[in-house]
């Protein structure tokens, strides 16, 4: 990650900062930008990705909870499900 790439890296994150989850990688990143000798832009970059990451993450989990899908039935069931609780004349041709 270049000095030149970083502005365009961090436009599309938040404006407003509140970085709480900041600190859960913190201790990590800072091991890791001392190994691997990252410049302090760097190293910025990198704890803004994880907020930005930790705050999706934070947006998708009650999303996956709402619309939650019934994993216990499969396509075929279901199709059969829906098959017997039509209402089917005795007389009338099959329907595909």
């Amino acid at each position: 990650m270049s000095a030149v790439e970083l502005p365009s890296q961090l436009a599309p994150h938040p404006r407003r900062p509140r970085l709480s989850g900041l600190l859960d990688t913190l201790e990590v990143r800072t091991q890791q930008a001392i190994a691997e000798q990252w410049s302090y832009q760097e190293f910025l970059a990198r704890l803004i990705q994880d907020e930005a990451e930790r705050r999706e993450h934070k947006r998708l989990e009650p999303r996956l909870r709402r619309g939650q899908v019934n994993t216990t039935k499969s396509p075929r069931r279901n199709k059969v499900a829906l098959s017997s609780a039509r209402h089917v004349h005795p007389g009338a041709p099959p329907t595909r």
